[in-house]
């Protein structure tokens, strides 16, 4: 998870974090900070990487909401293919 924030803690700190869903519940979750971003340039955001090592049920169920509701599922595999791969000419 990456959390957008001008004062990270520095990486291996680890943090308790409370999620406000949109259906009003909270979610507690508990992680390890593992790479914290702080640059002056606008382009590139500050914050800091965490690494997620306890979610609560209402997180949990969140997810589950969150991919059921999609359109179009993740693809958990690579997508196979019966069709061969053109191969490239070149003519000089």
């Amino acid at each position: 998870m990456f959390i957008r924030t001008h004062h990270g803690f520095v990486p291996g700190t680890t943090i308790e974090i409370k999620l406000y869903l949109p259906d009003g519940s909270i979610a507690k979750l508990k992680g390890i900070v593992r790479r914290t971003i702080k640059t002056p340039h606008y382009f590139i955001k500050n914050g800091m990487g965490v690494e997620l090592i306890e979610t609560d049920d209402n997180f949990k169920n969140f997810l589950k909401q969150e991919l059921i509701g999609r359109e179009k599922p993740f693809r958990t595999q690579p997508p196979t293919s019966n069709h061969s791969i053109p191969k490239l000419s070149s003519t000089v």
